[in-house]
This record gives C-alpha cells, sequence and structure tokens, in this order.
C-alpha cells in the first residue's frame, strides 16, 4: 500500500510538468497551421490577419508592425518587435538564439536573419557531431535592412543603421547611423555625412 502511495505521489508531480509539455506542443502545432495557411495571404487583409493572428505568438510585439507575405519564422516566441517596424517579403528567421527588432526599423524582401550556428572548430571531427551555438541578433530602432541581405548570429545593429543589398553582417563594431555594405559587410560611410557630399550632373 504504502509503495502505491509513493508511485501515486511521484506521479503527481510529474503531472505539471508533463501538462506543460503538452500545451507547449499544442502551442507550436497551433502557430505552426495557423502561419501556413496566412503566409502568403495577399493584400491589406493579409497583413491583418498575419499581424492579429500571429502577435500572441511573439515574445513581444508592439504596435502597427507589418508582416508581409511569404515570411518564414522559427522560434517566435524568442522574437521581440518594436512599434510600426515592418517584416519584409519572403523573410526568412531563424530565432532559436532569441532576435530583438526595434521601433519603425523597415526590413526588406528576401533577408534572412539566422541566431543559431553549426560548430566547425574541430577538423577532425564530421561538422553534423559538433552541435551548435546560438548568438542573439540585436537591430536597432529606425534601420532599413535593403533586400536580399543575411544577418548572421551574434549581429548588433545599432539605431538608424541602413545595411545595402546583398550584404553579410556578422558580429563587428557599428556606429549608429551606418551606411553598410558588402560580404563581409564594411562601414562604407555615416547617414550623418550623406548631405555634405555634392551631387553630380552630367
Amino acid at each position: 500500500m504504502s509503495n502505491w502511495i509513493r508511485k501515486k505521489k511521484n506521479s503527481e508531480k510529474l503531472l505539471p510538468f508533463f501538462k506543460a509539455i503538452k500545451e507547449d506542443i499544442k502551442k507550436q502545432l497551433r502557430y505552426k497551421y495557423t502561419e501556413s495557411i496566412i503566409r502568403n495571404f495577399p493584400g491589406n487583409l493579409g497583413l491583418w490577419l498575419r499581424y492579429h493572428l500571429l502577435k500572441k505568438s511573439f515574445k513581444k510585439i508592439g504596435n502597427n508592425v507589418l508582416i508581409w507575405q511569404g515570411i518564414r519564422i522559427k522560434h517566435i516566441d524568442k522574437i521581440e518587435v518594436g512599434d510600426n517596424a515592418q517584416l519584409g517579403y519572403d523573410n526568412h528567421y531563424q530565432a532559436s538564439g532569441g532576435l530583438k527588432i526595434g521601433k519603425n526599423t523597415l526590413i526588406g524582401p528576401n533577408v534572412n536573419i539566422w541566431t543559431i550556428n553549426h560548430i566547425y572548430s574541430q577538423k577532425n571531427k564530421p561538422i553534423t557531431e559538433q552541435g551548435n551555438e546560438k548568438k542573439e541578433v540585436k537591430i536597432g530602432d529606425n534601420c532599413w535592412i535593403t533586400s536580399m541581405c543575411f544577418i548572421l548570429p551574434g549581429a548588433s545593429i545599432p539605431n538608424g543603421c541602413v545595411i545595402l543589398p546583398n550584404s553579410v553582417v556578422g558580429v563587428m563594431k557599428i556606429p549608429p547611423n551606418s551606411v553598410i555594405s558588402g560580404n563581409p559587410a564594411k562601414i562604407i560611410c555615416s547617414r550623418l555625412s550623406l548631405g555634405k557630399f555634392k551631387k553630380y550632373d552630367k
């Protein structure tokens, strides 16, 4: 009898754990099912549906966020998005390491943001057996990530920066209001100096 009581108490202790797992699985399946249906829904109705049906899945999301068609998001519960941000057409976010996108930030089409990477430091061991490392990506307020950019794990882009097309941005020191381009990305100028350049007219 005492063994039965002990087993019952142990099972009761584990019950909240299994309930939490069940709820987590239900939540993930609900998100994946919903996201797959509304991902490519066009027009203003599509924007409304993606925002209002997915916003509870985000870790945090501000007001007036536009989520454009074709976006694919993994680990949406690790993403924080500020007010008036725009998440562009056919973007792909792998956010298991954490992703923060500031307010009034515009992300153009076909942008990839990755917060996890394969470890490959051991040359005599298959990369598939070396595991992964996660690093948070931070994008500040009032930034513009233009089309076809790739943001790598650990990148930190401060307020006011512009990333030009096809750039690959990794871990680097970036002052606010920088204009960045290239693979690997380099700072080409400051937005604050753009007005000082003379226009050339033929």
